[in-house]
C-alpha cells in the first residue's frame, strides 16, 4: 500500500499551513520513504524508531517528550504539549524554523510541518491531521 497519498491529503486538508509529512508506523517503520515525493517529511530511521517507541506508550509521551524532545530530519524540536492530555496527539516547536503536530493511531504515527510562516495557522494542521488520523483508525491502521 502507499501511503503517500495520505500524505497529499492532510496536506490538501490543511489550508496551506502543512508544507510536508510523513507517516511511520508504531514499530518504528517508516511508511512513507522522503522518495515517494516531494511533500514527504524526511524523517531518519533511528528517529522513526525513537518516535515510533515514545508514541506507543500513551501514558508516559508526555513525559519523555518533555524529557527529550522531539528530533526529525535532524532537527530537535521542544516538546509543547500533549493536546487532549491521553498522549496520542502532541505538538512540538522549533523556533525559527516551525512545529510539528504528531498524532498516533492504532498501528501508525502521522507528523506533519508546519514553517514558522505559516503558525498563525497551526490549527488548520491539527485538523488536518486529526482527520486523516480518524479515518486511519476507522479502516484498522
Amino acid at each position: 500500500m502507499s501511503w503517500s497519498g495520505y500524505v497529499d491529503n492532510i496536506i490538501q486538508r490543511s489550508a496551506g499551513s502543512i508544507t510536508s509529512a510523513t507517516i511511520i508506523g508504531l514499530n518504528g517503520a517508516i511508511w512513507t520513504p522522503k522518495d515517494q515525493g516531494a511533500n514527504i517529511l524526511n524523517i531518519a530511521q533511528a528517529e522513526a524508531s525513537a518516535l515510533g517507541a515514545v508514541m506507543s506508550s500513551p501514558s508516559t509521551v508526555k513525559d519523555k517528550l518533555a524529557a527529550s524532545g522531539v528530533t526529525v530530519d535532524g532537527v530537535k524540536y521542544m516538546f509543547l504539549r500533549d493536546m487532549e492530555g491521553d498522549g496520542k496527539t502532541v505538538t512540538a516547536k522549533k523556533v525559527g524554523k516551525g512545529s510539528l503536530t504528531i498524532q498516533s493511531t492504532t498501528q501508525a504515527v502521522l507528523i506533519s510541518f508546519t514553517p514558522e510562516s505559516e503558525s498563525s495557522a497551526f490549527g488548520n494542521a491539527g485538523k488536518a491531521v486529526d482527520a486523516i488520523a480518524k479515518y486511519m483508525e476507522s479502516i484498522n491502521y
